[in-house]
């Protein structure tokens, strides 16, 4: 049986390669595969930092309630009393992350009555039953509050 044109010019056809135009849609394909690989990359280390940056906001926040509870924060932070609602103020800078802490003091004198100290850490009047300290903490994007008694 003897092969016809159309199939001979198939034969050499396949023996020859690739043409030109699947080499160029190949290495489109590649590249869009290539590019979408890297933006990946790149929007992951930009997740990685942000979470560092929290991580590290969050450490800083933390150690400032400590130092509040201990009524050791830096004396050369302190910016004075808040005029609205009489809290002390203390604002700096550690590792980077700017923190402001506020910590406001009221003194209960019984049941339902509540008073405003006087000064930071002064214990009030002799009928003094309690007094609470709320502590509010901003480093960065990080906000923490608390109370103690």
């Amino acid at each position: 049986m003897r092969c016809s044109s159309a199939d001979r010019a198939r034969r050499v056809r396949a023996r020859r390669g690739f043409t030109l135009l699947e080499v160029l849609v190949a290495l489109l394909i590649a590249a869009a595969g290539f590019g979408a690989v890297l933006a990946g990359l790149a929007g992951a280390q930009r997740a990685s930092r942000r979470a560092e940056e929290g991580r590290r906001e969050l450490e800083v926040a933390r150690a400032l309630v400590e130092e509040a509870f201990l009524g050791v924060l830096p004396a050369d932070a302190f910016v004075g009393r808040a005029p609205e609602g009489g809290a002390d103020e203390w604002q700096g800078q550690r590792a980077g992350v700017d923190w402001t802490v506020r910590v406001g003091v009221s003194a209960t004198r019984g049941m339902n009555t509540a008073q405003e100290a006087p000064a930071l850490g002064s214990r009030g009047g002799e009928d003094t039953l309690l007094e609470m300290r709320v502590i509010h903490v901003r480093a960065g994007r990080v906000e923490l509050s608390t109370v103690q008694w």
